[in-house]
């Protein structure tokens, strides 16, 4: 895949998507489908910028990377167009990619999950009308797209007061994207589920449309690969992962900071999320007037469905 540098569908649009002066266009990408990583770890990479930003990082990115995709599995396996590349080149060019990233993107989030545990935990099934938000929470992609996205909406100042207003861009094709999609426009049909995501809009584009994809493959692949690196007893973040984080409070399995938030979804804190949705009646046609009263005060705290 190459890229003709200087033109970017993506930016192209951000005049028409983002008519408001100060919202966000979000770029999502899944990295790695979990049936290719031994490890069975499946990741959600988002990147924010401001409109004026988000342009910036795609000149700048256009200069340094030129016709080359920057493929992250491609870059780190030394295959494709990174055969010959030595380690000082590889390197360099990552060093140079991560300032990029650190001197436009506003936000960071990285959201990933055991593959096995989501389909261990997540409920089999929900009534007919109810389907959807069934399919919206129950795969690792909609899963992680659904945390990804809360969790950029409360980064923003003064979210819970005032949402913030974001185009959000998926790149298309990964596997469930389609359930995903409908989940999110059945959640931003009203008020305060577009809250939720802070959500203006959300289209999806192919990789080819937008450089800053990316940038988002870089987010996601760097969290991805320090949870693998964490089931190999390497317990200490890659200088990369660290370089793109900055300070902040972590743990082994989180990060979080002004602007960056990274968290993996696994085993008891997942199965406490899905019981948590359970008690909303969220996989009902006929709730509870308990499970009832229970959703309607997560969506008066913006949180219609909690985090892990």
């Amino acid at each position: 895949m190459s890229f003709e540098p200087g033109k970017d569908y993506l930016c192209d649009l951000l005049d028409f998507a983002m008519p408001w002066l100060d919202g966000m266009a979000a770029v999502l990408i899944a990295h790695v489908d979990a049936s290719k990583r031994p490890s069975g770890v499946f990741s959600v990479g988002l990147v924010a910028f401001g409109a004026d930003r988000a342009k910036k990082a795609t000149r700048g990115w256009d200069r340094l990377w030129g016709k080359t995709s920057c493929h992250m599995t491609d870059w780190h396996a030394r295959r494709g167009p990174f055969t010959d590349w030595s380690a000082d080149k590889s390197h360099g060019r990552l060093v140079e990619s991560l300032g990029i990233v650190n001197r436009y993107a506003s936000y960071a989030v990285a959201v990933s999950c055991d593959a096995a545990d989501v389909e261990k935990l997540a409920p089999k099934g929900a009534d007919a009308n109810s389907k959807v938000f069934h399919d919206g929470l129950a795969r690792s992609y909609a899963l992680c797209c659904h945390m990804a996205m809360y969790s950029l909406a409360r980064l923003a100042p003064g979210a819970r007061q005032n949402p913030p207003r974001i185009a959000y861009f998926f790149e298309s094709g990964d596997a469930h994207q389609g359930e995903s999609q409908r989940f999110i426009s059945e959640v931003v049909s009203g008020p305060m589920g577009a809250a939720l995501y802070g959500c203006r809009s959300h289209s999806k584009l192919a990789k080819t449309d937008s450089r800053l994809f990316e940038i988002a493959d870089i987010v996601a692949w760097e969290w991805a690969k320090h949870i693998d690196r964490i089931g190999e007893g390497k317990t200490q973040m890659r200088g990369s992962l660290k370089a793109l984080l900055g300070e902040g409070h972590s743990s082994e399995f989180d990060f979080a900071s002004d602007s960056r938030v990274m968290m993996h979804m696994r085993g008891p804190a997942l199965e406490r999320f899905y019981l948590r949705c359970e008690e909303t009646g969220i996989f009902s046609d006929h709730p509870t007037p308990e499970q009832t009263a229970t959703a309607l005060e997560n969506a008066k705290r913006s949180s219609l469905f909690y985090s892990a």
